[in-house]
């Protein structure tokens, strides 16, 4: 692209005396610029000779490169450019936000898209685009997502996720941050465009019903979890020495269950809230809580000692208010050996250890902590035959086991 400019100017005193003159061309050869400028005073007494210093100080002037001692000059320039000036090639037209951010559980919005950005492609050729989401106060970086090709005039929803620090560990309760939502098309070192959106941020003990996500809560890891076992254990020591290897962790869950029974209060809601969990170490510090607090300190508990646990999700479709939270334990009992639990087969469940072979699980109801562990077996036992063998509640859909894992 060739470009010439030329330009001319006046230098006036207190807008009454001209004091110079100038002139100017430059040329542009696309990447390359020149310049050329010629500066004139039309007074040349103080541009000549020397002058005391006192003089030059008592003078009042602010410009350096224009002052009552200023010379004529003429100026030559040449400005190279070495990259181009970056063309926005995308643009976010609208940012939807799929859901609220559980502190407990932020791990899984690494994996599970947090929001969804609409990008159109306003270039005239196809692009790909990535769109990355950014919390400052809550994450370390932006998370950017995988490459999208986008046509020409093309607008597609491109879902993002977020990669949270242990900062949101923090939020104790509900907060809304800024979030930003960037685009960047192709090798763009830049932002073609970014949309600023609120997100909304439960405290650590909020919780959205999903029983997916109430494993988040389980930390058979936590000092005062491992403490509360390891008391009892060592206070039933030798009981438990006593018991035949093939009996020991239902012997060791029947111990921990009745001593919970004797130390925490199962306090029942009235409202039946699924927004709200207490951690275990908090659940063992208030001496109680409700059903959920009670089976995810139960479950946090067992796996301190290595025994694995599942949680038993119930949403009768015909009642959806009254959904209810159980648990199972591994008894690492093989089915072959089951008769040394129970005669009664409708007892216990045979299925699949997180190492594929297939052993005992116990049923209990943890709000029936107050009647002790054989109480507590029988109720579980009956609902989980009621729900998943004569209701078929796992095959219609209505009914869950989700297996716990540590998260710790």
């Amino acid at each position: 692209m060739e470009l010439i400019q030329i330009r001319s100017g006046l230098y006036l005193k207190e807008m009454k005396n001209i004091e110079a003159l100038s002139v100017g061309a430059g040329i542009s050869f696309d990447p390359v610029q020149f310049d050329l400028s010629y500066l004139s005073f039309i007074d040349q007494a103080k541009q000549k000779g020397n002058i005391s210093i006192n003089t030059f100080k008592s003078a009042s002037f602010t410009d350096i490169d224009y002052t009552p001692f200023t010379s004529d000059r003429i100026s030559f320039s040449t400005y190279i450019h070495l990259g181009r000036t970056k063309e926005s090639l995308a643009r976010i037209e609208y940012v939807e936000m799929l859901s609220e951010v559980f502190t407990a559980s932020y791990q899984i919005y690494a994996f599970r898209p947090l929001g969804k950005a609409r990008v159109r492609n306003i270039s005239s050729k196809p692009i790909d685009a990535k769109v990355s989401f950014f919390i400052s106060e809550l994450m370390n970086a932006p998370t950017e997502t995988r490459s999208y090709s986008i046509a020409p005039d093309e607008t597609i929803e491109i879902p993002f996720f977020a990669v949270f620090s242990d900062l949101i560990t923090d939020v104790k309760k509900f907060s809304i941050y800024d979030g930003t939502v960037y685009v960047n098309a192709e090798i763009a070192s830049d932002y073609d465009d970014r949309y600023q959106t609120r997100v909304l941020v439960r405290g650590r003990n909020d919780w959205d019903g999903d029983v997916m996500l109430l494993r988040y809560f389980v930390t058979p890891d936590d000092p005062d979890v491992i403490k509360f076992t390891r008391a009892i254990l060592s206070s039933n020591k030798a009981y438990l020495d006593s018991i035949p290897t093939v009996m020991q962790n239902f012997e060791k869950a029947k111990v921990i269950f009745n001593s919970m029974a004797e130390r925490l209060q199962y306090v029942r809601d009235p409202k039946k809230s699924k927004d709200f969990v207490q951690y275990p170490s908090e659940t063992i510090a208030l001496h109680g809580g409700d059903c959920d607090d009670i089976t995810v300190c139960y479950s946090s508990l067992l796996m301190s000692v290595g025994i694995s646990t599942a949680f038993i999700d119930v949403i009768p479709p015909q009642n959806p208010e009254d959904s209810h939270i159980y648990m199972m334990f591994d008894t690492g009992i093989d089915p072959k050996e089951a008769h040394n639990l129970s005669e009664n087969s409708k007892r216990y469940i045979i299925r699949k250890n997180d190492r594929g072979n297939e052993t005992v699980w116990i049923a209990l109801e943890t709000t029936a902590i107050t009647k002790g562990f054989e109480d507590a077996w029988n109720i579980g036992a009956q609902a989980y035959l009621q729900d998943a063998e004569i209701n078929l509640g796992k095959l219609k859909g209505w009914m869950r086991v989700v297996d716990v894992q540590s998260t710790n």
